[in-house]
């Protein structure tokens, strides 16, 4: 195909393309629904301070790229959401939230952020729920005439300040197609009310990580009026104009729009607005949202776990999508190159122009897994394991290579995937294994397995173009060859483990890998990035210095069973030393 050329001429060349718009119609081959078509919570911020508060409890996070703007669905509280920033300003808010509706089925939007505080009775920190919102910047400036009074050419409804008076959005949705000209758009009566009912359980905070603290404790207020604009509003005489014309209780830049369309399309919508600032009517010299954005916007965020708490309970939706089963793999091959020590060195080296072809290796490998069943059998007569045939990479080269994979329901059950590992490693004289485990709650120190998955209908990833693939991640990688990764053929995915610099430094590549590779493919291919935390072990052994396979051994349990083991790795040899004998004498 014309795409895997285009990657084989293009080796590790790396591309650097910013932000990669695509065409969701194109990537995603028309099916109009991402995801599944999963029903889900909309969560809508405006930008990063917003959704740094909320994006750390999303659970099973993965990232759909469309137009430049990223989506992330997941679980947050139980619930299943699409969480995203749709920017700053009124037109940004309403084209990425139209094309949210035109992309994931979403059953209400709840919108979590920060705003200017309007109503002289609220303070700093306070998380305000609007049951209505306007815009009050699509207005008219009149004209003046000669004895300096100003006169609208068209009709309004609201009192001017000066020259400038505000005036209603016309807007038709699908029931009416008869567009009408609206001031107000309102909350869902019933998401009001869970809000209500979440107020007293959100954790609201006082004080933020630096220690810089509010006057009083914050408070959550549920009803009035919001009110946006394309401004940052700062100016003491505007703010009292809006106070007193709409009875506004908090001023900022993107409600009104999300609640125009979620209007327009007939979809429920709450907006939760926790005051960072006082819209330039507070006694301080400066603005107070640099000192206070942060804080402001975690407190919305509590308020939104908070209303994913009741809204579960309320509708019955807890249990609704119970989260996947956790798993153990463990990556190894079978080929046993790397044992000089166990099987000697004309062995090892025949054995390695054995596999000069990646269909000789892959035969090979997979008639080693009854054997690989059986020394797992050996750890756990009770496991309920299978092995997956994928592809791996490492140090730059790629080879076919095998996953064992078994579900697990405790913590303890990974020291059993680490004594599999040892085993696997110690009969198959292989230098190193990798075992991986699902986290559990209270786990610390875990590793980011950070994927590249497909799901368009571009082929960009698959066994043909896996080289160049890793090519190009390796030439992001400025010369650090010690990345690897894992393809899995069956599920269209590309991942690896972030072990360095905390994994920014291969979540970084893997990035920008995905954004090459959507240019490659004329934006066909549909690739999004998703991150799941992995509990990691990494048995080896260096069979040269350690012929006998010391290091495995000394993992706990398996030193009780090297007998059974060892039959398993005299059979092997056996036959391969047949084998051997008998291309000798041919």
């Amino acid at each position: 195909m014309c795409l895997v050329a285009l990657l084989l001429v293009s080796g590790c060349q790396s591309v650097a393309t910013g932000e990669v718009e695509h065409d969701v119609s194109t990537t995603y081959d028309g099916n109009g629904v991402l995801d599944g078509a999963k029903v889900r919570l909309a969560i809508a911020t405006a930008y990063s301070p917003e959704f740094a508060a909320l994006i750390p409890s999303l659970e099973n996070a993965r990232e759909y790229r469309l137009n430049g703007v990223s989506y992330w669905t997941g679980r947050m509280r139980g619930q299943d959401v699409v969480l995203f920033e749709t920017g700053v300003s009124l037109v940004n808010a309403a084209m990425n939230t139209e094309r949210l509706l035109q992309n994931f089925d979403v059953s209400a939007i709840v919108v979590s952020g920060v705003a200017g505080g309007v109503d002289p009775e609220l303070s700093i920190g306070d998380v305000t729920v609007p049951r209505r919102w306007a815009q009050y910047n699509e207005t008219v400036y009149m004209r003046q005439a000669a004895d300096g009074s100003y006169t609208s050419p068209v009709p309004t409804e609201l009192p001017a300040l000066d020259y400038i008076v505000p005036r209603g959005v016309r807007i038709a949705r699908n029931e009416d197609a008869t567009a009408i000209r609206r001031i107000w758009f309102e909350a869902s009566p019933e998401l009001l009310e869970l809000a209500d009912q979440a107020a007293d359980r959100a954790r609201l905070k006082r004080c933020d990580a630096e220690g810089l603290c509010l006057p009083e404790d914050p408070e959550v207020i549920i009803g009035g009026s919001g009110v946006s604009g394309s401004i940052f509003l700062d100016n003491a005489r505007y703010r009292e104009y809006l106070y007193e014309t709409f009875e506004a209780q908090v001023a900022e830049m993107e409600t009104a729009a999300i609640a125009m369309v979620a209007f327009s399309n007939d979809i429920p919508f709450v907006a939760f607005r926790s005051l960072s600032d006082l819209a330039g009517g507070g006694k301080a010299e400066a603005n107070e949202i640099q000192a206070f954005q942060h804080l402001a916007a975690e407190n919305s965020a509590e308020l939104v776990f908070a209303f994913l708490d009741v809204y579960g309970e309320v509708t019955g939706r807890a249990d609704v999508s119970p989260p996947p089963p956790s798993f153990c793999e463990i990556n190894f091959s079978a080929a046993s190159v790397y044992g000089q020590g166990a099987l000697g060195d004309d062995l090892v080296e025949w054995l390695k122009s054995r596999f000069r072809e990646d269909s000789d290796h892959r035969d090979y490998l997979m008639s080693r897994v009854p054997q690989a069943l059986e020394i797992a059998a050996l750890v756990d007569p009770d496991i309920d394991a299978q092995v997956l045939q994928v592809w791996g990479g490492y140090k730059g080269r790629t080879s076919p290579s095998l996953a064992m994979r078994f579900p697990i329901t405790a913590p303890e059950n990974r020291e059993t995937a680490l004594r599999i590992a040892a085993a696997l490693g110690y009969t198959f004289t292989q230098e190193s294994v990798i075992a991986q485990c699902d986290d559990f709650p209270g786990d610390d120190k875990l590793t980011a397995s950070i994927d590249l998955i497909e799901t368009g209908a571009g082929d960009v990833l698959s066994v043909e173009t896996l080289k160049p693939v890793f090519g190009m991640m390796l030439g992001q990688a400025d010369g650090n060859f010690n990345l690897g990764f894992t393809y899995y053929p069956a599920e269209d995915r590309f991942s690896t483990l972030g072990f360095t610099d905390d994994g920014d430094f291969e979540r970084s590549a893997i990035r920008s890998v995905r954004d090459d590779l959507q240019v490659f493919s004329g934006d066909s291919a549909g690739l999004t990035v998703s991150e799941t935390p992995k509990w990691v072990a990494y048995p080896f052994n260096n069979w040269r210095e350690q012929p006998l396979g010391e290091a495995y051994l000394e993992q706990p349990g398996i030193a009780d069973l090297k007998p059974g083991l060892d039959a398993i790795r005299s059979d092997i040899i056996t036959e391969l030393q047949a084998e051997f004998s008998a291309m000798q004498q041919e």
